[in-house]
């Protein structure tokens, strides 16, 4: 990538087709990724407080933290999933550029075509489409949709830790887990 004129030129024609179901899929991919990542720095302290405070005697504490504990695999595998359907929008993205690009050639001149010049600029194109995966135009899309998806859960883990941190309240002396307050550490 080498300008941010590039960037938006690939962004744009990413979404040139299906954008809704692109937009929706994304969200829903950001929020679900956002829950698993709260999900997974709130467990341990929710795990801490059902032992220090059962609300269900003995066994059922267990059942409880094991069930707590299958949502959050079942927003893990969710995740996975949403995340393979934007990957597959981006496979699809790329190929179906490729007539995009062919009607881009077909209005050069036979000369540019047959100059060296001509041949490496087709050579690099067909790379940044075949090889998309890697450091192609698939590749421009996916570190997008990632940056952004990840800046989302650094916000949402942020808050979640801002909520469980113990010295968020000074009355508390240090014992405080979300807002309840739990044993001493002595």
């Amino acid at each position: 990538m080498h300008s941010y004129g590039d960037w938006t030129y690939i962004m744009r024609l990413f979404g040139k087709q299906r954008r809704a179901a692109k937009i929706l899929l994304f969200l829903i991919d950001c929020v679900v990724g956002a829950a698993y990542a709260g999900f997974v720095v709130s467990f341990p302290a929710l795990v801490v407080h059902l032992i220090q405070q059962p609300i269900l005697p003995g066994l059922s504490t267990v059942l409880v933290i094991l069930a707590i504990a299958l949502v959050g695999y079942g927003l893990n595998i969710l995740d996975t999933h949403l995340q393979d359907g934007l990957t597959q929008f981006t496979f699809d993205f790329r190929f179906d550029y490729i007539p995009v690009f062919s009607g881009l050639i077909f209005n050069w001149r036979q000369a540019d075509i047959d100059s060296v010049q001509g041949k490496a600029v087709i050579d690099q194109a067909y790379e940044a489409i075949y090889n998309g995966g890697n450091d192609g135009i698939g590749a421009v899309v996916d570190n997008t949709l990632q940056a952004v998806r990840t800046s989302i859960q650094v916000i949402i883990v942020a808050l979640v830790l801002g909520y469980f941190n113990p010295l968020a309240d000074p009355d508390c002396g240090g014992n405080q887990l979300g807002g309840i307050r739990v044993a001493a550490d002595r």
